[in-house]
């Protein structure tokens, strides 16, 4: 696991390499949503959060649009967990 600073220059190394925009809120947020995740899940975030921003008029990722693309997508270990307990309404 990384520590939330890791994560925070991890996703604005990412974030500048793709030449994305994001407000230091939005990534402060984005991190400790990876600290509760997982890297990979939050990195995954930041295309459709810019996508998002940029349908809204805006230049930059806030975490409006952090939050808004985190509700609609599941990480991998919510994604199984949900499954599991939902394993009843499946054909096995």
């Amino acid at each position: 696991p990384y520590a939330l600073e890791e994560i925070v220059q991890i996703l604005a190394i990412r974030c500048a390499t793709e030449n994305i925009e994001i407000e230091e809120d939005a990534l402060a947020h984005l991190a400790t949503i990876g600290t509760k995740t997982s890297l990979r899940y939050v990195v995954q975030l930041i295309t459709p959060a810019f996508v998002l921003a940029g349908t809204l008029g805006k230049l930059k990722i806030s975490k409006d649009e952090v939050d808004e693309i985190n509700s609609l997508f599941y990480d991998g270990k919510t994604s199984a967990r949900i499954l599991q307990e939902q394993a009843e309404h499946y054909i096995s």
